[in-house]
């Protein structure tokens, strides 16, 4: 049986822009990083509308429970809020393992970054001719 949270700070609103700069920061950084191995990777990565995936999925964000305890703080209890809405929208159920601090910070990470990565609005880059 899964024990499931719905957390709401005073205003009655979830937190949904917490470490946002944090994480837009790195989706950047990381898009930088793809436009460097090519116009071609990169626009192919684009159509196929895999930059988020690429970002957000082919790795871990954080690894250890201790970064993942830190980077939440007090803010745990938000970030676990905001996987539960999203997965109960997307999945119908909670997958993500909440105990697992390591886990609500990537899955959090995945969900602000496709905000993210969609608000970016990104073009294709030109590709070289060669001469």
């Amino acid at each position: 049986m899964a024990i499931l949270f719905t957390v709401v700070n005073a205003g009655g609103f979830y937190m949904t822009d917490f470490k946002r700069d944090v994480l837009e920061e790195y989706a950047l950084e990381q898009i930088e990083y793809l436009k460097e191995q090519g116009a071609e990777y990169f626009n192919q990565l684009l159509h196929d509308g895999e930059i988020h995936h690429e970002i957000f999925n082919t790795d871990y964000y954080i690894i250890y429970h201790g970064d993942a305890v830190e980077w939440m703080g007090s803010h745990a209890w938000e970030c676990i809020a905001r996987v539960q809405e999203w997965e109960n929208e997307n999945f119908g159920e909670v997958t993500t393992d909440l105990g697992s601090p390591a886990d609500i910070v990537n899955m959090y990470a995945y969900i602000v970054g496709d905000e993210i990565i969609q608000e970016l609005n990104l073009q294709p880059m030109e590709e070289e001719v060669e001469e």
